[in-house]
């Protein structure tokens, strides 16, 4: 699910054919739908696409998720076979970050330093993969399994700071 007009990875370069390769990469084979959430409408299709899924993830944050109806409990109503997977940027404190935040919360930054020592922040998006990406397949994969054994679903944060602290362990 999009905002209507898309997410700004659509645009990012280089394009082609008016799309960002980037996005046609992580994105390709992907069915969108454009809703805004913000709207009665936008919630109620997202609430039909959800009564038939079996996995739900988002980077919500718990305030903007309860004003979307999209709380933990407000989906586990709608499907209690939903398996709930939301990244976050730290999961004991809402605060909004950037991946150069979690680089250097983590200690990772420290250790990724040029020929003078200084530290250097790596071209590509360490923690969002890493941290996010990664964490979360495994919580829809455990989520999945843990549902079809118990028949119960689970809802779980991921956290890219924790993820990226992962990283740690042979430079520390």
């Amino acid at each position: 699910v999009e905002r209507p007009g898309g997410e700004a990875g659509r645009r990012f370069p280089p394009l082609d054919d008016g799309l960002s390769v980037y996005y046609r990469l992580t994105a390709g084979g992907k069915k969108v739908r454009f809703l805004d959430l913000k709207t009665p409408k936008g919630r109620a299709a997202l609430g039909r696409l959800l009564s038939g899924a079996d996995v739900l993830i988002h980077s919500l944050r718990p305030d903007a998720a309860r004003r979307l109806s999209l709380s933990e409990s407000d989906v586990a109503a709608r499907n209690r076979r939903l398996v709930q997977v939301r990244i976050a940027g730290f999961r004991r404190s809402e605060k909004a970050g950037h991946d150069v935040n979690f680089l250097a919360t983590s200690g990772l930054l420290d250790l990724n330093r040029n020929a003078r020592g200084q530290p250097v922040i790596p071209r590509f998006q360490i923690p969002d993969i890493a941290g996010g990406a990664w964490p979360a397949v495994a919580a829809v994969l455990t989520g999945l399994l843990e549902r079809e054994r118990t028949g119960r679903a689970t809802a779980v944060t991921v956290s890219l700071h924790e993820g990226s602290l992962a990283l740690l362990s042979f430079g520390a």
